[in-house]
C-alpha cells in the first residue's frame, strides 16, 4: 500500500495495474495445479483487500487487474512457450481468466488484462484462439474492458479484439553516473527521452 500511495501522489498516476502472476512448471499449463483454472481464495483475497483499499482513498484512480504467465521451463515471450495442446490450453486459460473477470465484476474493476508480452502466443498464427477467448469473456461480462499488453507492437495480432492496447516499454531514464542522478532526472524521463521528446510524441 506504501508503493501504491507514493506511486500516485508523488508521481500523479491516475491508473494502478495489479499484476496477478502464475509460474507455471511446464508450457502445458498445469491447470489443475491451480484450482482447476479459478483464482484461488489468497488471491482474492488479496485483490479484494488492495482494490477495496485504492477506491476507498483514491477512488478517481483506474484499476486494471492483469494475468501474467510464466513457465519454469519456457519462454512465453520471443523464443517460444507453445503449448502441445493449443485447445486444450486456451480452454484452460480462458477459465482461468472467467474466474479473474467474475472477481473484477465483483470488485467493480472495469479492466482486465488477458495477456502480457506473449510475443509468440499472441502473433497472427494463433489470433482464432484470442479470438475465440475474447467472445468468451465478452459474452458473460460484456461491460468488462479487455487489455492487451506487448512490448513488440509489430508482432501483437489482437488489436482488432481489444479493447485498450498497452504498449511495454524501457527506456533510458539516464546516461549519467549513478551518483549523479537525482530523483527529478528520473521523475523528468519517465515522460520524455533523453533528448528531451515527449515520449507519446514518439509513439504517435
Amino acid at each position: 500500500k506504501d508503493i501504491i500511495q507514493n506511486a500516485i501522489e508523488n508521481y500523479g498516476l491516475n491508473s494502478i495495474m495489479l499484476s496477478m502472476e502464475y509460474v507455471l512448471d511446464n508450457p502445458d499449463f498445469g491447470i489443475t495445479d491451480y484450482n482447476n483454472g479459478t483464482a484461488n481464495q489468497q488471491i482474492k483475497d488479496s485483490l479484494y483487500n488492495v482494490t477495496s483499499w485504492i477506491k476507498d482513498n483514491y477512488p478517481d484512480v483506474t484499476i486494471i487487474v492483469k494475468i501474467y504467465l510464466k513457465s519454469n521451463n519456457a519462454d512465453f515471450g520471443n523464443t517460444g512457450g507453445i503449448p502441445s495442446n493449443l485447445t486444450t490450453w486456451f480452454n484452460n486459460y480462458t477459465n482461468l481468466l472467467l474466474s479473474h473477470a467474475q472477481l473484477c465484476t465483483q470488485y467493480n474493476v472495469k479492466y482486465l488484462g488477458i495477456d502480457n508480452e506473449y510475443n509468440v502466443l499472441c502473433s497472427f498464427a494463433y489470433h482464432s484462439y484470442w479470438q475465440t477467448l475474447v467472445n468468451t469473456i465478452k459474452a458473460s461480462y460484456p461491460n468488462l474492458k479487455l487489455f492487451g499488453s506487448t512490448n513488440l507492437p509489430y508482432k501483437y495480432a489482437n488489436y482488432d479484439i481489444i479493447d485498450v492496447i498497452g504498449w511495454n516499454f524501457y527506456p533510458c531514464l539516464t546516461v549519467k553516473q549513478y551518483a549523479e542522478v537525482t530523483v527529478e532526472d528520473l521523475k523528468r524521463n519517465v515522460n520524455y527521452d533523453i533528448n528531451g521528446t515527449l515520449w507519446m510524441d514518439i509513439f504517435n
